[in-house]
């Protein structure tokens, strides 16, 4: 199966919804575009800046994929090595 590999997120306000990217490059201008989006209603509350992070997975096996397709929850977490803040969006 495949080696580890990341993916990059951000977060999407003050709850616990993601926006992920496939690239570091895409996930800052994605959270630019999305600040910019919340900006445009003053009457939103806009964290002072938003964190940019690197989720790093474990290689793939065929037990996780098969507990993620019969929809266990967890098998998805299993996948996760470790999500790390490599920057911030202001």
């Amino acid at each position: 199966m495949a080696d580890s590999f990341a993916i990059f997120c951000f977060p999407l306000g003050f709850g616990r919804a993601m926006a992920y990217e496939v690239t570091e490059e895409a996930a800052y201008e994605a959270a630019k575009r999305h600040r910019a989006s919340i900006l445009a209603d003053p009457a939103n509350v806009l964290p002072t800046r938003t964190p940019i992070n690197r989720v790093v997975f474990r290689p793939v096996t065929a037990d996780i994929v098969v507990a993620i397709l019969n929809e266990n929850d967890s098998g998805f977490l299993d996948l996760i090595q470790a999500m790390e803040p490599i920057g911030y969006v202001e």
